[in-house]
């Protein structure tokens, strides 16, 4: 893996410990480098890759996944046993804790199952967990997190999709984005799960909705499993979601 172009910074996590950070200009996709770099080094301890854009970032079913300057794109790799989709959750918990401290109303923000985080009911943060094995389990927890994103570069998307600078007209140091998001990642990891999904379920909005997912089945939104799974319930019984998205829908009467 080449990083000649890239800065390399060191994050404090907390005290005496630290997290490397590559940060490039400009790459085509901050996960897929991740991977490269799992597989080409002997991890034992997190690892960032950060870009001020990409060219190829994807999101969830391989969607593009727009990646214009002014937001903040990393992938957090870390060693994991558990089963990688609940991660996202956690780290849907992390952004959340960032926005706060970047000056945002908490009452403003929320979450979609699984890890959509909106402001003022529009997706402002997108997360992509990925799993890689080499020897030990490695989670990369992609995220795209609009900061001084420009409106008019969310185009394709602007109905659905907002920015921190969009929300409350003052840029933000991308800089500073990117150590906050670092530490609260690092910090969600390391924490009791137990609170952390008690956290996450606190602001999840899809509880109580009416949903809808992949295969057509329907019902109320009603728990999520500590493996991060969503619990619907409808005249059928309970069913659960183990990933992918939902819509939100009526049941048919």
């Amino acid at each position: 893996m080449h990083l000649r172009q890239c800065k390399v910074w060191s994050i404090n996590v907390k005290q005496g410990t630290s997290v490397p950070c590559f940060y490039f200009y400009f790459t085509s996709s901050t996960n897929y480098l991740a991977k490269v770099l799992v597989k080409e080094n002997n991890l034992t301890s997190p690892v960032v890759i950060a870009s001020k854009e990409q060219g190829a970032g994807r999101g969830r079913y391989d969607r593009t996944f727009l990646s214009p300057k002014g937001g903040v794109y990393m992938s957090y790799i870390t060693p994991a046993e558990e089963n990688f989709s609940v991660w996202a959750l956690y780290s849907a918990v992390a952004v959340k804790r960032v926005l706060v401290r970047l000056g945002v109303d908490e009452n403003r923000l929320a979450i979609k199952w699984p890890n959509d985080v909106l402001l003022d009911g529009k997706k402002i943060c997108g997360i992509l967990p990925e799993s890689v094995v080499k020897g030990d389990r490695f989670v990369i927890i992609g995220l795209g997190l609009n900061v001084n994103t420009k409106m008019e570069d969310l185009a394709e998307v602007k109905d659905v999709a907002t920015s921190l600078y969009f929300t409350t007209g003052k840029k933000t140091s991308l800089m500073k984005a990117t150590k906050l998001l670092v530490k609260e990642l690092y910090n969600v990891f390391e924490e009791d799960k137990t609170a952390v999904l008690n956290e996450y379920t606190a602001c999840l909005e899809t509880l109580g909705k009416i949903v809808t997912r992949g295969d057509g089945i329907t019902g109320k939104a009603i728990s999520v499993e500590t493996d991060g799974a969503l619990v619907i319930e409808n005249q059928e019984g309970t069913h659960n979601i183990n990933w992918g998205e939902v819509c939100y829908a009526k049941l048919s009467k």
